[in-house]
């Protein structure tokens, strides 16, 4: 039973996150999901927050024609630049453009903020224990 209610709450959650993240302003809403994937791949799994055409097109299992129309779109927007590699001049990175990544860490700040009101009603200890559950969640959302 209390799996089920943990179930629907982590459901409820997801959903409302979703919908706070798809309504804030910014200069940059209205993001698709599939957007916010690609996004979070380009900027959040490297070190130097780039990759290459054929690096985006293997995660997303496209050919890199397919990868590099998709850029030319969210280039168009302003979302993405493209730079030359300064040691191989045939590779092309891409990365998002500064005022995407500021405006994302902006809203990533503002759910954060939004979700952390009200936890002063808790004790430490049922912090404490919430940060284990969502670890290990987190864990496992991961290694899938």
């Amino acid at each position: 039973m209390v799996n089920n209610e943990v179930a629907e709450l982590l459901s409820e959650n997801l959903d409302i996150i979703f919908e706070l993240f798809k309504n804030m302003n910014s200069p940059y809403e209205g993001f698709r999901m599939r957007d916010l994937h690609i996004l979070t791949y380009i900027d959040g799994n490297h070190d130097n927050h780039k990759v290459t055409i054929t690096e985006l097109a293997y995660h997303l299992k496209v050919t890199p024609a397919a990868a590099s129309q998709l850029v030319s779109g969210y280039e168009k927007k302003n979302w993405l630049i493209r730079t030359r590699s300064k040691a191989d001049r045939r590779t092309v990175y891409i990365e998002l453009t500064p005022e995407l990544r500021e405006a994302v860490k902006a809203r990533k700040v503002a759910i954060i903020n939004k979700v952390m009101e009200g936890c002063d009603q808790f004790t430490d200890q049922e912090l404490s224990n919430y940060a284990k559950v969502a670890r290990l969640m987190n864990q496992n959302l991961k290694n899938n």
